[in-house]
């Protein structure tokens, strides 16, 4: 009992065959006290090599590979829950690691990231502002401008127009 809540204190989630009450229904059905013996023995080692998986990893490579992964799927609708289950750790727990290690929260580093790629193709002017949120991830076209406002100070739009003004190119023909 001991190392399991150690486990859990640690922010460790445990897989779903080691939750506390499949453990005591277990321990109910065994006959022997050999029997129950060996069962402990093996929980516990199965314990210690799962906290080993995820301690010997180390904070900093558990947040290089989520900050990976966020650049690899800042498209995609992703989550700190959806990543915290995956890698079987405590969200909160892995919020508050993310946000010492990085120094910015989850959420404000994968926005950044969207509002950063969003900049780029705005420069691309065969993309409507609504293909360009669609790219960046966001399902809503207002929620995308929202935001982008919040963070740039203007529009998809106006920062298209001051940063990227439309010209003619001499070598075409219109």
């Amino acid at each position: 009992m001991y190392l399991y809540h150690r486990v859990q204190e640690v922010g460790f989630r445990l897989p779903e065959d080691l939750k506390l009450s499949d453990l005591h229904a277990r321990l109910d059905h065994l006959q022997s006290l050999d029997a129950i013996v060996q069962w402990c023995h093996d929980v516990s080692i199965r314990l210690i090599g799962e906290l080993q998986d995820t301690i010997g990893q180390g904070k900093v490579q558990v947040i290089n590979k989520i900050i990976e992964y966020m650049h690899a799927n800042f498209d995609k609708e992703i989550s700190l829950n959806g990543i915290a289950d995956q890698m079987r750790l405590d969200p909160a727990y892995l919020s508050r690691t993310f946000k010492q290690e990085v120094g910015v929260s989850f959420m404000d580093y994968l926005l950044t990231l969207r509002i950063k790629h969003a900049k780029y193709l705005l420069g691309k002017h065969d993309m409507t502002i609504n293909e360009i949120a669609e790219a960046v991830g966001y399902v809503n076209v207002n929620s995308f401008i929202r935001i982008f406002k919040k963070y740039e100070g203007v529009t998809p739009g106006q920062y298209r127009d001051l940063h990227y003004p439309k010209k003619l190119d001499v070598n075409r023909v219109y």
